[in-house]
């Protein structure tokens, strides 16, 4: 059996009832993947339903492709949930990050400015937020992230973020060690954990202190120098590692 295909919407009600695909995700059922009537699918609402169902009508003209919802399931997270607050590199790399980090399962993404930051980013959290839907589709997390709007260093940790990590090259900063013991409430499905990854030019030291002072360790994801987009995978896998079992599902 091959593997069904996944569409997003944006509320999956109950068994039984025909959901309207939006026409993105019409045009794509139908014209791109040519997925006929009576075929089976995977409908996602980004938040933790997913569904299947069958296709009862596919885009014709100005009618949208139609799906009947056989039975849902309802995802819980495991584990505490990821937030990724970086500097966005040069190059619209900030694309590839959300796509990255999405299929890793981040639950939050934080675009900071900083003070070696190359430029204000060109693109808005609307349109990294399609690459983050085109992720969760490929990847099959059922929980869409939420992408913020642009946000200064120090108004980040004022916002109080909690308990964290930053990439630093500094010799003090202490090694990814996944073995590195975890506190129960670390583990808690509501519990947030933050990675911080600074610009190409690295944070400041005074950004270093302000985030150490706000609970943050410094972390080493290596002895090399990593290219931002680099490095926010890096500190994914390794918070997955630390964080959660590699024998169960992100979600």
């Amino acid at each position: 059996m091959h593997k069904s295909h996944r569409f997003f919407v944006e509320e999956l009600s109950f068994p039984g009832s025909v959901v309207q695909l939006s026409r993105e995700e019409s045009h794509h059922l139908s014209r791109v993947l040519r997925i006929s009537p009576g075929e089976k699918v995977i409908l996602m609402d980004g938040r933790g339903k997913t569904a299947l169902a069958k296709v009862v009508q596919t885009a014709q003209r100005r009618q949208p492709a139609l799906c009947e919802i056989e039975a849902i399931t309802e995802h819980r997270h495991r584990g505490p949930r990821f937030v990724l607050a970086v500097a966005p590199p040069r190059n619209q790399q900030m694309s590839l990050i959300v796509r990255a980090t999405t299929e890793l399962g981040v639950s939050r993404i934080v675009p900071l400015r900083t003070v070696r930051s190359e430029s204000q980013p060109r693109k808005q959290p609307g349109h990294w937020r399609d690459h983050a839907l085109a992720a969760i589709k490929q990847s099959g997390n059922p929980f869409l992230p939420e992408i913020c709007n642009p946000i200064s260093l120090r108004d980040y940790i004022a916002t109080d973020p909690g308990p964290g990590y930053f990439g630093s090259l500094r010799e003090s900063a202490g090694a990814c060690e996944v073995a590195v013991p975890v506190r129960s409430d670390e583990r808690d499905a509501q519990a947030e954990i933050s990675f911080c990854i600074g610009p190409e030019g690295g944070l400041t030291e005074e950004e270093e202190r302000l985030l150490m002072e706000a609970g943050f360790e410094p972390v080493s994801l290596g002895p090399f120098v990593l290219r931002v987009e680099t490095a926010a995978i890096a500190s994914l896998v390794w918070l997955n590692s630390k964080y959660r079992k590699l024998d169960e599902s992100f979600c």
